[in-house]
């Protein structure tokens, strides 16, 4: 056997120094990433003497930088919508929205780099998110939110019928109101902090289609009450929701009420009202339904007073919360 020890230095020479790149501390560690610099990328960082562990760390302590940021964008969401009589409606959509927005864009984010102090033992992890891709995203998704709020527009002006001017009208006020969320993620992930500058303005939108609500007189027409107390339940909330209530000939909407409850008591004295609250929406012009919802009813007291007293109270509830959006509905097309 022949025997080179030039070679055999050379190999060991060459071991020894790939062990001390591979161990070699990264600039991540304490500081910034010259390979991820910050105007191109998030980043994150995790540690455990666990490599999967680091990794979800570093996933999560990017998620978290990012989740911090957005949440002190949508807690503005609060204030922008706050003379909306509909605000608490659209906060609980734009949080929604937020926290689905948010989730999609936690997913592009990959681990890059791995690194294990050989000094403990210690797994440091870095995890990322490409601030161009994700970026290009939601501007893509920005640009369909105009083309669709340009449709709906379009469509309002075309319509006769008042319910279906006021159903494109609210779908162009909900597209734009996405994108206006949408603008706020990606001025945060864009580092010109630009984004892509509105097309539409949102207020103007949403005048306009309360502008068409405020034409819609209501009269009432109280089917079945066998508690008592729907008629004024159902006048407050209607007025709550900008709507006008009007008499019968001044009406070109009639608003009918069914109110379905049956009574009992159960084998421990309670007394239990179980029923439902159907409306349904006509035109006085034509007669046509322009849609109905019911709201499903279950109260409980130790005597019938109470009880109907509490069912009125969850009427209450669910009118002054829901009317406007639920009539509102009725004009959106399918």
């Amino acid at each position: 056997m022949f025997h080179y020890p030039g070679l055999y230095l050379l190999f060991l020479v060459s071991l020894l120094t790939a062990c001390s790149t591979a161990t070699k501390q990264p600039d991540w560690i304490n500081a910034n990433s010259a390979k991820y610099p910050a105007n191109a990328y998030l980043l994150g960082r995790g540690q455990s003497d666990n490599r999967a562990l680091a990794q979800d760390r570093a996933r999560a302590d990017l998620s978290k930088i990012f989740q911090l940021r957005i949440t002190e964008q949508s807690e503005d969401v609060v204030t922008y919508v706050a003379q909306d009589q509909d605000a608490g409606k659209i906060e609980t959509s734009a949080s929604r929205f937020i926290t689905t927005q948010t989730d999609q864009i936690v997913e592009g984010i990959r681990i890059a780099e791995l690194w294990q102090n050989p000094a403990n033992g210690q797994y440091h992890a870095l995890a990322v998110l490409d601030r161009n891709q994700a970026a290009n995203d939601l501007r893509q998704a920005i640009q369909g939110q105009d083309v669709a709020t340009e449709d709906e527009i379009a469509l309002a002006t075309q319509q006769s019928e008042l319910f279906i001017q006021i159903g494109h009208a609210s779908q162009a006020v909900a597209i734009q109101s996405s994108r206006y969320e949408n603008q706020r993620i990606l001025k945060i992930i864009d580092p010109t902090g630009i984004g892509v500058p509105a097309s539409h303005n949102l207020t103007s939108l949403r005048g306009h289609r309360d502008e068409l609500l405020q034409r819609v007189q209501i009269e009432l027409l109280i089917l079945n009450d066998p508690i008592g107390g729907v008629e004024p339940i159902l006048q407050g909330a209607l007025a709550g929701a900008g709507f006008q209530h009007a008499a019968n000939d001044k009406a070109n909407y009639r608003l009918e009420a069914d109110l379905q409850l049956a009574g009992f008591n159960d084998a421990k004295g309670w007394y239990w009202y179980r029923g439902s609250l159907q409306i349904n929406l006509l035109n006085n012009t034509g007669g046509q339904s322009q849609g109905s919802h019911r709201w499903d009813l279950k109260v409980a007291a130790q005597n019938p007073d109470t009880a109907a007293q509490r069912a009125r109270d969850m009427i209450s509830k669910n009118l002054n919360a829901e009317l406007r959006s639920v009539i509102v509905s009725f004009g959106v097309p399918e």
